[in-house]
């Protein structure tokens, strides 16, 4: 299931003329279930395709790892895991290339870069930087004007993602899609209504 603010980034994905979604929200607000449901959906429709997963460390990596697991796992679709190619092999053919933006040393270089991907989304990308960024637009030469990317972030108070935002909204091939944390049906409104009161004290 899904919520209606993650609906909204399913809707962006019939829009041929864009080709970044960023679902902007609150932490807490399912942006990463939503993302993790758009490549589960991807994969279902591109069989025998690489979908590329960036997320900004490992450890937010393996994050992303489980909730894919856990959402597609069950349902019979995954055929094979193979944690030392960092890939996750579906049933039909698709294969999702899990991978961190983080460079382990100035020498080695992007983990990014070289790969092939047919679509992308990338988790939290608040934290992932500018470069990185561009190096997963370079990974869709083999779909050309297919290829799309999907990306969730909280919104940081932070001066050169704001600019990162502006540019979204003003580039008429990329989308901002927001939702609060209340539209998360699957959050207790109780949890919200407490942040709240944090939040104003």
């Amino acid at each position: 299931s899904i919520h209606p603010g993650q609906l909204k980034l399913f809707q962006a994905m019939d829009d041929p003329g864009v080709r970044r979604v960023l679902c902007l929200g609150a932490p807490g607000g399912g942006k990463s279930d939503g993302i993790v449901a758009v490549l589960v959906a991807l994969s279902l429709w591109w069989p025998g395709k690489t979908i590329g997963v960036v997320a900004p460390t490992n450890p937010r990596r393996k994050v992303v790892w489980d909730k894919i697991l856990d959402l597609a796992g069950p349902r019979g679709w995954i055929s094979d895991i193979k944690k030392g190619d960092n890939q996750i092999i579906w049933a039909n053919g698709a294969i999702n290339h899990v991978v961190s933006a983080k460079r382990q040393s100035d020498k080695t270089g992007s983990p990014i870069a070289g790969h092939g991907w047919w679509k992308a989304i990338e988790d939290e990308q608040q934290d992932i930087d500018d470069e990185s960024l561009k190096e997963v637009d370079h990974r869709g030469r083999i779909n050309g004007a297919g290829y799309q990317v999907f990306s969730s972030a909280t919104n940081k108070n932070d001066h050169q993602f704001q600019v990162r935002i502006q540019e979204y909204e003003a580039h008429k091939a990329r989308r901002v899609v927001r939702f609060g944390g209340p539209e998360n049906v699957f959050t207790d409104l109780a949890h919200w209504e407490a942040q709240r009161a944090t939040l104003s004290a």
